[in-house]
């Protein structure tokens, strides 16, 4: 493409209403796929606050990443003229937030048009916040929003790696304060323009029903403060359709506990797990949750416990939801378990074991019922290492944390905590490929006293 073409072309849209010239929006296409990876990305916790009707702190954490983009990339060249420059500033962000981001879920409800375009802009104190779009299920709120400055020194200097989400903001969603946490992406798109997503899992104390009021104040951007605020009517009728749930009802007890199992919801974006507890008011934050899928492996979860409501003679009742990937509607575990105090004195046995052949499989033994874990076999491939093993005793003894060792004393870490279900029904752990001239030594502890108290709870999915 003639880059002398783009810019007459630019220049002919001041002053009028057109829509985006084919050779701007070819460029775009061809380098989407390269934005996504510009830059590096890295992510921090802060502490995320929100006050509550009765001016309380609502403490929650918040995963910011931040992703540093080349300036002007869709052009193929780091030069800009002055007359292209200001033409620039006056061309609408180009494409979904949504469809560029390094997270596959926001670029699947994309493409499935689940995302609403919102295209709302506010400005304050020089700095222009505008929403483009939109997704929201009970479980999940994302918005691809954009920023710019007046000056570009409200945001630039501030705009770097690790830097956290630039906004403070409060947030409520047909009339309820949500409890969330998340994190964010943002991308610099030149001259000024920054781009980010903001992901939020979100509960309410109450269930909502469509259409969603989402009211979005935000009182500062990047240590500016100001008022930015939205009104964000979402219908959701695409997502709402595509949502499956599941009332089960089942109960169990533990410890004087009772749990109920109320729903669970299979989302675009999520899967959403809400269970009831009722029990000693003291010690209704002792009962936690794992899910196991349909092949028994333990998922990643995350959630909120609603606030204690009394019953009678000291006990209490409160709603904790679950949240897991999105996955198809299958049957699930739930473990309910008591939480166990950390001992840091706690006495374990250390196991170095040699993974070189004819050392296989050993076997070591957790906790005063002395469950035992078999070091099974370990597969070297010219992508990854594979260490299989297997357990006799509670599903969590899955996640126990199994490290490798080379000569050198280099420790190797698993690509991930959660292992895999081989055919053959063994858990398997995937690490950086070693090769066979490496010795190799798995290194893990034991702890001799730790024990489980827990009930399984079957939800069976049809």
């Amino acid at each position: 493409m003639n880059e002398n073409h783009l810019e007459r072309e630019l220049a002919s849209l001041k002053g009028r209403k057109t829509k985006i010239p084919v050779q701007f929006t070819q460029a775009v296409d061809e380098v989407l796929a390269e934005i996504q990876s510009e830059g590096s990305n890295q992510s921090n916790n802060i502490k995320l606050r929100a006050t509550n009707d009765k001016g309380t702190r609502v403490k929650g954490y918040y995963k910011g990443i931040a992703a540093v983009g080349a300036a002007l990339i869709i052009f193929g060249s780091g030069f800009v003229s002055p007359a292209m420059a200001e033409v620039l500033k006056q061309v609408p962000f180009v494409g979904s937030i949504f469809e560029r981001s390094s997270d596959p879920v926001m670029r699947d409800v994309m493409a499935q048009e689940l995302v609403d375009q919102v295209a709302k802009s506010a400005s304050d104190q020089g700095i222009t916040l505008t929403i483009q779009d939109a997704y929201f299920d009970e479980g999940s709120l994302a918005l691809g929003y954009t920023l710019q400055a007046a000056d570009d020194r409200l945001i630039a200097p501030y705009f770097k790696e690790n830097q956290a989400s630039p906004m403070n903001f409060q947030l409520r969603i047909n009339g309820q304060q949500p409890s969330y946490i998340g994190d964010t992406e943002q991308k610099s798109e030149g001259n000024g323009l920054y781009s980010g997503l903001l992901k939020l899992q979100v509960q309410t104390e109450e269930p909502l029903q469509a259409p969603y009021e989402v009211e979005f104040k935000v009182d500062e951007i990047y240590g500016t403060k100001g008022n930015w605020n939205y009104q964000l009517s979402l219908d959701n009728k695409n997502t709402e359709q595509k949502k499956i749930v599941v009332k089960p009802g089942v109960k169990a007890k533990l410890d004087g506990f009772t749990l109920t199992v109320e729903e669970v919801q299979f989302n675009p974006a999520n899967t959403l797990i809400r269970i009831r507890k009722t029990g000693p008011k003291e010690n209704l934050n002792d009962v936690a949750f794992m899910v196991y899928n349909k092949d028994g492996i333990a998922m990643s979860t995350g959630g909120f416990g609603a606030e204690i409501s009394d019953t009678e003679n000291g006990r209490g009742t409160t709603i904790d939801s679950v949240q897991l990937p999105p996955m198809e509607k299958q049957s699930l575990t739930v473990e309910a378990f008591v939480r166990n105090v950390y001992n840091e004195n706690a006495p374990v046995d250390t196991h170095n074991i040699s993974l070189t052949a004819g050392k296989l499989p050993y076997t070591f033994e957790v906790g005063k019922m002395r469950y035992k874990l078999t070091i099974d076999e370990v597969e070297r491939l010219p992508d990854s290492t594979k260490l299989y093993f297997k357990l006799d005793g509670p599903a969590v003894l899955q996640l126990h944390a199994m490290m490798l060792q080379d000569s050198r004393g280099e420790v190797i870490q698993a690509k991930h905590y959660i292992p895999e279900k081989a055919e053959d029904g063994r858990f398997v752990h995937t690490y950086p490929a070693v090769p066979d001239s490496e010795a190799l030594t798995l290194v893990t502890e034991a702890e001799k006293e730790w024990e489980r108290n827990s009930t399984m709870i079957q939800i069976d999915v049809k």
